[in-house]
């Protein structure tokens, strides 16, 4: 009898867990996506994540060839509450780097980098 619940406490114990990793929002795809080369960079980056987001708490950082900020920061909802969107001001040809930090509604954060390249 003992041994029988120490199994369902650990089966419990391990479903908890993965339910808890699960809530993370993780950067699911990007527009422009990760690694991508574009001919022309767009108006706005839009990050879509495997959670609804709280976009109060969130962030998305780009620098642009010359290293300078070239979003407008204006970070919103894209219409989906796993989706974000932020505007961009052209810096040329070359590799524009992306940091985020994403906040799920159950407030537990995430955070990374991309990049992607712009033609010309």
């Amino acid at each position: 009898m003992r041994r029988r619940f120490v199994l369902l406490a650990g089966a419990v114990g391990l479903g908890l867990v993965s339910r808890l990793a699960a809530a993370h929002a993780h950067l699911q795809g990007a527009s422009p996506a990760v690694g991508s080369t574009i001919a022309v960079l767009p108006e706005k980056l839009v990050c879509t994540f495997t959670e609804a987001l709280e976009p109060s708490l969130c962030r998305i950082e780009v620098r642009g060839p010359s290293g300078t900020r070239v979003d407008r920061t204006d970070l919103a909802l894209a219409g989906d509450p796993r989706r974000i969107a932020v505007s961009l001001r052209p810096d040329g040809a070359g590799v524009y780097r992306v940091a985020w930090v994403a906040v799920s509604v159950d407030t537990h954060r995430t955070e990374g980098l991309f990049s992607f390249t712009v033609a010309g």
